[in-house]
């Protein structure tokens, strides 16, 4: 359990380009919020080689949530000491991922006419 909140947090920082707790107040994204943002900063950096998320692609996806890595960094920091809140949270989003993942690859069955 514990694992998957600290792998969660370990993973926070490069998927929006920080190293840690900001001490930057401001608006805390809601639980939601968090998750979809979360979900698209991954999915994109799946689809680098490299595995790492673009700035431009990072900087898009954020500006279309409206909030700032500070803003992810704030709600990590915020709901991190609770683990049930943080386990939970990341076991959906490692759910949405798989699911988007599993989608990704029925289209490309499905390509050429096959069932």
């Amino acid at each position: 359990m514990f694992g998957r909140a600290a792998l969660g947090i370990v993973l926070l920082g490069p998927a929006v380009g920080c190293s840690g707790p900001s001490g930057v107040e401001g608006d805390i994204p809601d639980r939601e919020t968090f998750i979809a943002v979360y979900v698209d900063l991954r999915l994109a950096a799946m689809d680098d080689l490299a595995q790492e998320i673009q700035p431009t692609a990072r900087d898009s996806i954020l500006e279309a949530y409206r909030v700032t890595a500070d803003d992810l960094v704030a709600f990590a920091d915020s709901h991190g000491r609770d683990i049930p809140f943080m386990s939970d949270l990341w076991a959906e989003i490692e759910e949405l991922i798989t699911e988007a993942l599993d989608l990704d690859g029925e289209d490309e069955d499905s390509i050429g006419g096959g069932p």
